[in-house]
């Protein structure tokens, strides 16, 4: 069985490496690697499972680390979904499975006073997600 090398440790950090299994964790190693492993670390990953593969896991398990520069890199660059599947993918429905927007920095903090309804708040985050989804990265 093949392991995975002690040198990822930094980019799976929520887990012990040598606890990984190659199968039934590559829905957390590949992500991982493909946005914190750095240019001659992704390799590896792609190396392991293949690219069709790799493209496979993030596709069908979006996971909430990549910002918006990140996502169009590994998208495009990557994993080559943009010539694979060209007008097939939406960069729109993809970001839009991400429910956890922890990651997107480019945006201001504003404090509320008082209370907000629930549905104002779902509107302004509806419009929110709509305009970051129109950005060009």
């Amino acid at each position: 069985m093949r392991k995975i090398p002690q040198e990822f440790q930094p980019f799976l950090w929520s887990r012990n490496v040598k606890k990984l299994d190659l199968e039934r964790d590559k829905n957390y190693i590949i992500p991982q690697i493909l946005a914190f492993g750095g240019l001659k670390k992704i390799k590896w990953p792609l190396k392991v499972y293949g690219r069709s593969e790799a493209r496979k896991v993030f596709l069908e398990n979006p996971q909430p680390i990549f910002t918006a520069s990140l996502l169009h890199f590994v998208k495009n660059f990557i994993l080559d979904i943009k010539r694979k599947f060209g007008g097939e993918f939406s960069e729109k429905l993809f970001l839009s499975q991400l429910s956890y927007l922890g990651d997107i920095k480019d945006f201001k903090t504003e404090f509320l006073k008082g209370r907000v309804a629930r549905k104002k708040l779902e509107r302004l985050f509806a419009q929110e997600i709509k305009k970051y989804s129109k950005l060009k990265v």
